[in-house]
This record gives structure tokens, C-alpha cells and sequence, in this order.
């Protein structure tokens, strides 16, 4: 436990993660945890790319129909709540 910004903070110790994660969220808010977000996505599209194409060229047609209702709706429930996270007051 250590003071920090004139508030307690409780840390285990050895969790280098958790302190990183505290002192970014109070320095920089929610904005700060998504700082990067888009050159590392950028970084992986190609990535994405040839494992989407290996799924389509080898799942059958249900399977894969599955797969993108799946995927639309997990994309699109992150995208709210990015945007509901970075426009947070």
C-alpha cells in the first residue's frame, strides 16, 4: 500500500502488471488504457487477413456462416464499448 496522488493505493507485491494498469488509469484516465490501441491493430490486420482467409477456404459453409454472425457481433459490441469507454465523463 503507498500513497499515491493523495490516495491509498494497494498493490500486491510483485504485480508489476496491476500497478502499470493503476498508475496509467490514474494518471490518463480511460483514454490512457487505449493509447496505442490503433498502431498495434494496424500492426496485426495482415495477420488477421490470412488466418480469415484460411477459415474460409477450409470450414464448411454453416460453420463459417456461424463464425462471421459471430464475429459482427462481437465486433460490434466492442466498438460501443471503446466508443462508450473513450467518451466517458
Amino acid at each position: 500500500m503507498y500513497l499515491f496522488n493523495q490516495h491509498w493505493v494497494f498493490v500486491l507485491p510483485g504485480s508489476l502488471i496491476v500497478g502499470s494498469l493503476e498508475q496509467i488509469y490514474h494518471k490518463e484516465g480511460m483514454r490512457g488504457m487505449y493509447r496505442g490501441l490503433a498502431p498495434t491493430v494496424l500492426a496485426l490486420l495482415p495477420n488477421w487477413a490470412v488466418s480469415l482467409l484460411h477459415v474460409v477456404i477450409t470450414l464448411p459453409d454453416e460453420l463459417l456462416l456461424f463464425l462471421f454472425e459471430s464475429f459482427f457481433f462481437f465486433f460490434f459490441a466492442s466498438y460501443i464499448s471503446v466508443v462508450l469507454a473513450l467518451n466517458w465523463q
